[in-house]
């Protein structure tokens, strides 16, 4: 397996990791990247994750979201430019999602520190956490978008990168990958893409559909 894919293995091992409780964790290390884990054997400085029950954090300028308002259609969203494309312009903000999600973001990458991502043609890469409370359960779907210089690496990439747990879309010279958690108080945890997140993957490829 390519080092390029560290990223995703180590979010999915640590996800992976045997349950020690009802909780979920978020552990975020060193150079600002996120993982979600469900004991702290994982991450030993984790701190117990707690989305908002059916209220969006939303920025100063952004007015108050609550209750369960809708998410906007797939064909209300409108693809990103055919260039200039980032793995931002891709994901899901906050407006784009109902308010009983939280949305957490993880730092960029610097993908010219790393050889290994260069020689897969990777140009960008961004991840978002989509966090909530549903019944008595705590979800996390977390989404990466991956950006090639061309649609023949990202084609390679989809047919080579796999992972349990993981779904994999391309979606030309994109990779979407997706991964969820759902976490019962009191359970064991559920790992892959559950219903609510699948949706969300589905916007992300709506979003995605324009890229060159």
């Amino acid at each position: 397996m390519a080092r390029a894919l560290l990223p995703f293995c180590f979010l999915a091992a640590a996800l992976a990791t045997g349950p020690s409780g009802a909780e979920v964790y978020r552990c975020e290390d060193a150079d600002g990247s996120v993982r979600f884990v469900d004991s702290l054997h994982a991450c030993p400085n984790g701190r117990l994750h707690e989305p908002e029950a059916r209220v969006q954090r939303v920025t100063a300028s952004e007015g108050p979201r609550t209750g369960e308002a809708e998410s906007t259609p797939p064909d209300r969203i409108a693809p990103i430019a055919a260039s200039g494309i980032a793995p931002e312009d891709v994901l899901l903000a906050r407006e784009d999602v109902s308010a009983g999600w939280d949305v957490v973001e993880e730092a960029p990458e610097d993908i010219a520190r790393d050889p290994d991502l260069v020689g897969w043609g990777v140009r960008a890469k961004r991840a978002r956490h989509y966090t909530r409370v549903s019944g008595d359960a705590v979800q996390v779907c977390s989404i990466e978008v991956w950006v090639f210089r061309d649609e023949e690496r990202a084609r390679r990439a989809h047919r080579e990168f796999a992972y349990p747990d993981w779904h994999f879309a391309r979606e030309a010279a994109l990779l979407i990958a997706v991964h969820g958690l759902t976490r019962p108080r009191g359970g064991t945890p559920t790992r892959g893409v559950f219903a609510a997140c699948g949706e969300l993957e589905a916007r992300t490829r709506a979003r995605a559909s324009g890229a060159p």
